[in-house]
């Protein structure tokens, strides 16, 4: 245990709980599966990985997306959350070497050891089953073409 004496106040750290969706290994698993699963070539913009993980928050996001991907000319996608746990995540990822970025684009695509974590995380029943289903019935339909035109209407709304 950490103790700071500033005079007559002191101060003990204690640990805190960090939620599921703000640990790093969590996004990292959320990133691997998307690029494994629902991305061409492996191979994501980070707008297009700030969807996925919105998505996959909770069930009503998931739902409006497989509505849309569904239905497209009559579900509308509007803004998303983007996360800075996301951000990390993708830092560490590329730390790891479990994705690399692009240079000639930016994206973020899937390397062979990627490859080897989402088979495990695949194999394994026990984790993430919400964002296994989702990326499966999403498979290649969420393309950056299309995450970059629904970006272009925030500009125009704003």
């Amino acid at each position: 245990m950490i103790e700071f004496n500033f005079g007559n106040i002191t101060f003990h750290r204690k640990p805190i709980p960090v939620p599921p969706e703000y640990r790093p290994l969590y996004k990292i698993a959320q990133i691997v599966l998307a690029l494994k699963l629902s991305c061409k070539k492996h191979k994501a913009s980070l707008l297009q990985l700030h969807l996925f993980s919105w998505a996959v928050k909770n069930k009503e996001n998931s739902d409006h997306i497989i509505a849309y991907v569904r239905n497209p000319l009559e579900i509308a996608i509007d803004v998303w959350n983007l996360e800075p746990a996301l951000n990390r995540a993708l830092y560490f990822a590329v730390a790891e070497k479990l994705v690399e970025v692009v240079p000639s684009s930016g994206d973020y695509l899937l390397t062979e050891k990627g490859h080897k974590f989402a088979d495990i995380l695949l194999k394994d029943n026990s984790v993430l089953k919400a964002e296994k289903i989702f990326f499966v019935i999403v498979k290649n339909s969420i393309t950056n073409t299309l995450v970059q035109n629904i970006a272009k209407k925030w500009n125009n709304n704003a």
